[in-house]
């Protein structure tokens, strides 16, 4: 799993901030796990936590190549 750095001050704040994208992240990866087959459904994918395009095409990639390791072994 790919790393995203962010330079940030450790506060409070912050701490909860990251701690909110940490939670969408796991929500939204384990709903796609899930569902993969609605992945290609434009309303289904509007509905995650997630808002960012390129994070979105990110997560995708990360679900469907843990669920070819998954099945694969």
């Amino acid at each position: 799993m790919k790393t995203l750095k962010l330079n940030l001050i450790d506060n409070e704040d912050n701490v909860e901030q990251i701690k909110g994208f940490q939670k969408d992240w796991s929500v939204d990866y384990r709903k796609l796990y899930n569902n993969l087959d609605l992945i290609a459904d434009e309303n289904y994918m509007k509905s995650l936590r997630i808002k960012s395009s390129k994070l979105k095409e990110y997560l995708v990639k990360e679900v469907i190549a843990f669920s070819e390791r998954y099945i694969a072994n």
